[in-house]
């Protein structure tokens, strides 16, 4: 089971000294991201977007590798007390591709609402214009090397923008957000900080 996406940030909130890493354990730094799951009242393992299921909860650093760990070592067991099966049919890999599609949904539907509210800017010259505004300049996966990375340079040069590519291609990312585009600027303010919470959870994971 995996929970439908979330409607308000739940990320990039402080964890306690005391959680830890289902695969490694670990303790998760204060900050860092990481993912939540839950067991479910029909005993499978439930992905907790948005980190508010109630029960116990078993915390796992954000990424495929930890989760496909944890999935075939019984981390889970071990950190929830209790034995949660995936759902039927599923395997650790299918399990894996579903948590990876969930937040991936989340930080487009967040990108879309950043683009509606006026803090996601599209097109190179735009780009350029709100550069001193940026928090991160986004580009597609088949976006051109050159021009991306002239772009990069210029932005983190004059404004320390970081370029953060996306595990998407430019025409399911255009569609996503509902405009044509290879060159993207977060800007500072509004929905901004969420998304790019939701951002880094999902390129941490699709590494």
């Amino acid at each position: 089971m995996i929970e439908d996406a979330p409607t308000s940030p739940p990320l990039g909130k402080t964890r306690h000294q005391d959680r830890r890493c289902s695969a490694s354990g670990d303790p998760l730094p204060p900050g860092s991201p990481a993912l939540r799951f839950v067991h479910a009242p029909d005993g499978t393992l439930t992905f907790d977007l948005k980190g508010k299921l109630p029960g116990r909860g078993a915390w796992l650093t954000a990424t495929r590798e930890s989760l496909l760990s944890a999935l075939k070592r019984g981390g889970f067991a071990r950190s929830l007390r209790a034995q949660a099966s995936l759902p039927e049919g599923l395997t650790p890999e299918d399990y894996a591709a579903r948590v990876e599609e969930q937040l991936q949904r989340d930080a487009l539907s967040r990108l879309g609402l950043c683009r509606k509210a006026g803090s996601l800017v599209i097109g190179a010259d735009l780009v350029r214009k709100e550069a001193a505004k940026g928090l991160a300049y986004l580009s597609p996966s088949d976006a051109s090397e050159a021009e991306t990375t002239k772009l990069a340079a210029f932005l983190e040069k004059a404004h320390g923008v970081p370029h953060l590519p996306l595990p998407l291609a430019r025409h399911p990312l255009s569609i996503a957000l509902g405009q044509e585009g290879v060159h993207f600027l977060l800007l500072e303010g509004g929905p901004s900080k969420g998304a790019l919470s939701a951002l880094m959870l999902w390129r941490g994971f699709a590494a």
